[in-house]
């Protein structure tokens, strides 16, 4: 008779489950019964859920290239497998494929595999086994809840943390200084409204090397950041976040307020085209942007899918910048500006008291909301996770929103003065203000004082919105052909005052 041996240990296997003492087992098992031992396999650190394991592999390619093997040798059916039904599909197999039996060490070498009674001795050993498989998942399970409960981290550390051990051995994070910096820039600059690609790319020279958008998605998505941990599910208990015991990288409203912006476009802004996807076409399809190859390099332009006619973008890029040189301010403008604002910003400054105690109210009655409604969704398994995690965010953006106003309108005179100044000196030249942006603060730009309908047709930009800021130059920009502003069509049908004929 020849034989192989096999045997096995997980990661958090107890002493008296060593490969040596396996390996010993099987050795002697084999010199008892006169078996020649040509090798013993030995997977270390191993799942016992599955046959996918590296030196079990390769005990497989030596069984097919070796003939004459008749036993594979275990020292119990828990080193084998603690999977049922894999196990018996796995002796199985070996038994009619290469005619070698699975013979445990806790067992004569007569026993006969074929016996109704021997048969059922396997299998309930190999249940035990998955049962016992089962009893540490479950334990394992409630220790990592437990840990989360506690605020420890029981899991791979994300970007900007690494994994570290308490002075009582549990589990917690570390940040990474260099990379906790690039998430802060993350988190910035998805709050200027960039999308995700151009935030890789920006940060990529400065160390950033994490591959694709999904990665900046995850971490804006990642509580972890805010100094929180996640509590998995657990005996119905639906998955939550509480208090972590490692320090954040950034603020719990920074958080939220990634959480509540809204929904980034899925146009590729470029720094070449950047009305792409908001310009419309004189019959109001919004346009597309490409570019072809000229002989020493590539011109942009803008497209209308309907109509298919290339609009040079630099012409129109050209075109606009005029239209900004019309809408400028002069210095008188400017001055006209800060007068009339002063006096309003005082006046405003005169009511905000009341108005900061009303958001302050409103403030505590949401935090207390906020708390009671977690309390409720942790106490009641019949609430859907996506209505919770809706009316949550929900609250939390609303509670940022006052907290800001709160913060805004307690500055001071002098700091409205300020901003007041700073950005009226932007008015003084538009051009040079706008060029200064990037793809998407001009695009906002764009949107602010034109609207969503600006459309180019017989070359000439219209809209039919114009901000107030900039009326007093309507008329301008309309004598040099460089804006229209369109009334907005007024459905006569919803009209309340329009006779029965519409008239």
């Amino acid at each position: 008779m020849i034989a192989i041996g096999y045997s096995r240990i997980s990661t958090v296997e107890q002493s008296h489950h060593s490969l040596e003492n396996q390996r010993r087992q099987i050795t002697e098992f084999c010199i008892k019964n006169n078996i020649e031992l040509l090798e013993i396999f030995e997977d270390n650190g191993e799942s016992s859920y599955t046959f996918d394991r590296p030196d079990f592999k390769k005990l497989e390619s030596f069984i097919k290239k070796t003939k004459g093997i008749t036993h594979l040798v275990i020292s119990d059916y828990d080193r084998f497998s603690r999977n049922l039904a894999e196990a018996l599909t796995k002796i199985k197999q070996l038994q009619d494929k290469y005619s070698i039996k699975v013979q445990a060490t806790t067992e004569t070498l007569e026993i006969d595999n074929s016996d109704p009674n021997s048969y059922m001795m396997r299998a309930f050993k190999l249940m035990m086994a998955e049962s016992e498989l089962l009893n540490i998942r479950k334990r394992t399970k409630a220790g990592i809840v437990q840990a989360a409960m506690s605020g420890y981290c029981t899991n791979a550390a994300p970007y900007g943390y690494k994994n570290v051990r308490t002075t009582d051995n549990k589990g917690t994070l570390e940040i990474v200084p260099e990379k906790a910096e690039l998430v802060k820039q993350i988190y910035k600059l998805h709050g200027q409204w960039l999308a995700p690609e151009n935030i890789r790319k920006l940060l990529k020279p400065k160390g950033y090397t994490q591959k694709g958008n999904s990665q900046i998605q995850g971490i804006l998505k990642n509580a972890t950041y805010a100094g929180m941990i996640k509590v998995p599910t657990y005996q119905n208990r639906p998955e939550y976040w509480t208090k972590g015991k490692h320090q954040s990288i950034i603020t719990e409203n920074e958080y939220w307020a990634a959480q509540g912006q809204a929904k980034q476009t899925s146009i590729q802004n470029s720094d070449e085209v950047p009305m792409r996807g908001l310009l419309r076409c004189w019959c109001g399809k919004i346009m597309t942007a490409g570019n072809s190859k000229g002989r020493s390099k590539y011109y942009w332009y803008y497209l209308c899918s309907e109509h298919r006619k290339n609009l040079p973008a630099k012409k129109l890029h050209d075109k606009f910048e005029d239209l900004l040189d019309a809408l400028t301010f002069s210095a008188d403008d400017v001055d006209w500006f800060k007068e009339n604002m002063s006096y309003k910003i005082a006046a405003y400054l005169q009511d905000k008291g009341n108005e900061i105690t009303a958001f302050k109210k409103e403030l505590s009655t949401l935090k207390r909301t906020i708390e009671t409604t977690e309390e409720r969704y942790l106490s009641n398994q019949n609430i859907n996770p996506e209505t919770f995690n809706k009316k949550i965010l929900e609250l939390k953006t609303r509670k940022i929103f006052l907290e800001n106003e709160i913060k805004l309108k307690s500055n001071s005179n002098n700091d409205y003065i300020q901003q007041m100044q700073f950005i009226l000196l932007k008015f003084l030249n538009l051009r040079n203000a706008y060029n200064a942006m990037d793809a998407t603060k001009k695009r906002l730009f764009i949107k602010t004082i034109f609207g969503n309908n600006l459309r180019y047709t017989n070359e000439t930009y219209r809209t039919t919105f114009l901000h107030p800021f900039f009326c007093n130059n309507e008329l301008i920009v309309k004598e040099k052909g460089l804006l229209i502003k369109d009334s907005p069509v007024v459905n006569l049908v919803q009209n309340s005052i329009s006779a029965p004929e519409r008239s």
